[in-house]
C-alpha cells in the first residue's frame, strides 16, 4: 500500500515538478521509486518468506526469481531497475540525472511488479 502511494507521488512530481524541487526532481523521483519498489518486495517477502525483507537488498533480488513462478524476465527486469535507482540516487562528477523518459521505464517495471506481488497476494 505504501508503495502504491509512492508511486503515485513519483508520477505526480514527473508530471508537474515542483518549482521549489526544480534541479532536484529527477533525483527525488529516483529516491521515491525505489522506496516504493523496496515497499512493494516488502510486503511481498513479509507474506510468503517472513524474514526475507531483513536481508540486504541484494540478497532480496537473488531469491525473487525463486518466488516468481513462470517469470524471470521480471525478477530480472526489477534486479536492473534497483541497481539504475541505487546508481542514479548518487550524484557521480560529470553524469546528468536520469531523464525523464529514463524515470518513466523505471516506473513501468515497479509498476509491473507491484501489480504481480499484488496478484500473487489475492
Amino acid at each position: 500500500m505504501k508503495g502504491q502511494l509512492l508511486l503515485v507521488h513519483v508520477r505526480k512530481l514527473l508530471a508537474e515538478p515542483l518549482q521549489i524541487a526544480e534541479g532536484i526532481w529527477p533525483r527525488a523521483s529516483v529516491f521515491l521509486l525505489r522506496q516504493a519498489l523496496e515497499e512493494i518486495l516488502g510486503g511481498f517477502w513479509r507474506r510468503f518468506a517472513p524474514g526475507v525483507e531483513r536481508a540486504t537488498f541484494n540478497a532480496q533480488l537473488i531469491c525473487f526469481p525463486l518466488y516468481l513462478h513462470g517469470d524471470p524476465e521480471l525478477a530480472q527486469d526489477v534486479a536492473w531497475v534497483w541497481k539504475s535507482l541505487s546508481r542514479a540516487a548518487h550524484a557521480h562528477p560529470y553524469e546528468l540525472a536520469p531523464t525523464a523518459n529514463e524515470i518513466r521505464r523505471w516506473i513501468e517495471v515497479v509498476e509491473k511488479v507491484d501489480k504481480r506481488v499484488n496478484s500473487l497476494l489475492e
